[in-house]
Order: structure tokens, then C-alpha cells, then sequence
């Protein structure tokens, strides 16, 4: 990692009996070097070498993984920008066919508003690919698209002050699940249900999921005692839908076609 740029490191742990969650506690063997916060690992701005930051169990302490991460020297460093970093806040929604991921914007353990009211403008920056301009709105945070490809996004911001701030996400696009019917049917309420396995996903647990509609509405779903994905058929629109699923920090997807 750059000086100054922060990355994003996820954990599960995997217990004994086959569970897992993302519950840990986060540490750094430099601080000097390099801070991490959330799996948030920041660099410092004017040190390099290597550190170590450690996952462990909050649940059983003698269960930890480490990670070796080295700072190199911000080589593109542009004069004038001030590094920040990107915090997920846990929170997620959804709109138009989209669902969303929220961020919010931290420089110096402050948080920086992002509504249209405190910003001239905001640009989103894929690895080194063109600028796309992003319309402030009255949201203060980020609300970043899920289904967005693998890669390096730098979104720069340009306050009311003329400051500019840059930070850095390292997304990982959602693992995709094979849909397979099964050619089970259920009568519940009068309405019919057909039953479809997700790879070996299990959906009785999960962060949150999404089902996104032929006509591009989005859906909340709750979890229930069904490790499969049971669908009313009788009340869906004819086309592709989209399942977008939340657990231990990862992103899955799955399409069904009725």
C-alpha cells in the first residue's frame, strides 16, 4: 500500500463445528507504520517498511491470522490532496436496480460531509481507468453500487473550501452462486413456490439480501428457516432476478429466470 492510502482487509473465522463469523479484533505491530481500524489498515505518510496486522477471535483469542502489509512510497502523490480513508458503516440500501453499500468519508478521525450543501464536486477513478463525475446529493456519506467490478476505486473530493481530499476503496465484486432448480413446489397461502439451491450457500443466516426485479425494484428479504431460496412464482414478473447476499463481509450474487 501507498503512503498515505488505506486498504481493506476481511476476516472470518471458521469454528470447530463448521460456523463462522467476522467478530474479531484488529491490531497493528507498528502503529508508527501503519493503523488499522475495522480491517481499515491506513499507512502512515512519510514511513515505509513492513507490518504485521493480526486478526483475532474476539470468541477464542488462541484463533488469529496475520497479514504482512508494506508501505512504499506514494510515488503519484499529487500536491494538494489530502489522504483520507473510506470507513463501511455497515449500512445498506437500495434504489433503482441498485443496491448500495454506505461509506463514510474520514480525515484525521473526522468525518467529512459529502452532501451537495459542503462540496463542489466528487469524481470516482477505477485503477487508472477515466474519471466519472458523481452528482453530490443530500446524503453526507458514500453510497457505493455492490455490483461495481473488482479493482481500485479513488473517489476525490473537492469541498466548498477548496480542499481536496482523495481516498481509496479495494472492492472485490460479488462471488456469483450457481442457481440450480431443484423441481420442488410448495402450496403456501394459495400461492405457489419453487424451490432453488444457491451453490451450497445456506440462507438461514446472513448480514442482509437483496432481490432485485425485472422492472429494476428492489427488495429487502429477511432470512427464515430455509437454508434454500424458495420463490413465489405465482407472484413474479417474468424476467431475470437478481439476489444480491451479505455474510461475513462478502458480497455473493445469484440470478433466477422465471
Amino acid at each position: 500500500v501507498e503512503q498515505g492510502e488505506s486498504i481493506t482487509l476481511k476476516a472470518v473465522v471458521t469454528y470447530e463445528d463448521g460456523d463462522t463469523d467476522n467478530d474479531v479484533t484488529w491490531s497493528s505491530s507498528d502503529t508508527s507504520l501503519a493503523k488499522v481500524k475495522k480491517g481499515v489498515v491506513t499507512a502512515a505518510d512519510d514511513e515505509t517498511g513492513t507490518v504485521k496486522i493480526t486478526a483475532t477471535s474476539t470468541k477464542d483469542t488462541s484463533v488469529s491470522a496475520t497479514c504482512k502489509v508494506t508501505v512504499v512510497e506514494n510515488e503519484d502523490e499529487d500536491e494538494g490532496i489530502i489522504a483520507g480513508t473510506l470507513e463501511a458503516t455497515g449500512r445498506t440500501g437500495g434504489h433503482d436496480g441498485k443496491v448500495y453499500e454506505e461509506y463514510v468519508f474520514v480525515i484525521d478521525d473526522e468525518d467529512i460531509s459529502l452532501a451537495e450543501d459542503d462540496v463542489d464536486s466528487i469524481t470516482l477513478q477505477k485503477d487508472n481507468g477515466s474519471i466519472v463525475s458523481l452528482d453530490p446529493n443530500s446524503d453526507e456519506t458514500l453510497w457505493f453500487d455492490v455490483q461495481r467490478e473488482s479493482g481500485k476505486y479513488t473517489i476525490t473530493v473537492t469541498d466548498d473550501n477548496d480542499k481536496t481530499y482523495a481516498a481509496v476503496i479495494y472492492w472485490d465484486a460479488p462471488t456469483k452462486l450457481t442457481v440450480t432448480a431443484t423441481g420442488d413446489e410448495e402450496e403456501r397461502d394459495g400461492d405457489t413456490y419453487t424451490e432453488y439451491k444457491l451453490g451450497n450457500f445456506n440462507l438461514t443466516s446472513f448480514t442482509c439480501m437483496y432481490q432485485i426485479t425485472p422492472d429494476d425494484d428492489v427488495i429487502k428479504l429477511t432470512d427464515k428457516s430455509d437454508k434454500t431460496l424458495w420463490i413465489n412464482t405465482d407472484n413474479q414478473d417474468s424476467g431475470k432476478h437478481v439476489f444480491l447476499i451479505k455474510k461475513n463481509n462478502t458480497w455473493y450474487t445469484a440470478t433466477v429466470r422465471i
